[in-house]
């Protein structure tokens, strides 16, 4: 197999995995009931997803900046969220624009 069929692979498996991150993220978000506070584009009770995800994009690491954001927070401390899932729900969240 050539070089460049190989790194098309390696694309293509990459971005098969982004996508199934995201939506795995998007999944929880709904099942956690995040949308009962927040709201995708404007804000609701809470900041508005899209706005946390411009908030924590610019920051140095953005995932760990928006789970220590959210373990902080005492409307969160409620909620059991597995560091494995907050990770999913950052990488969707840092996904939107």
């Amino acid at each position: 197999m050539s070089m460049a069929v190989k790194a098309l692979a390696g694309a293509l498996a990459l971005a098969a995995a982004c996508a199934a991150q995201a939506q795995d993220g998007a999944d929880l978000l709904r099942k956690k009931g995040c949308g009962k506070c927040h709201a995708l584009q404007s804000s609701k009770d809470a900041i508005s997803l899209k706005e946390i995800a411009a908030k924590y994009r610019a920051q140095r690491e953005p995932q760990a900046a928006l789970g220590a954001g959210f373990r902080n927070t005492k409307d969160h401390a409620r909620m059991r969220v597995s560091d494995a899932e907050l990770k999913s729900l950052a990488d969707y969240v840092l996904t939107l624009k």
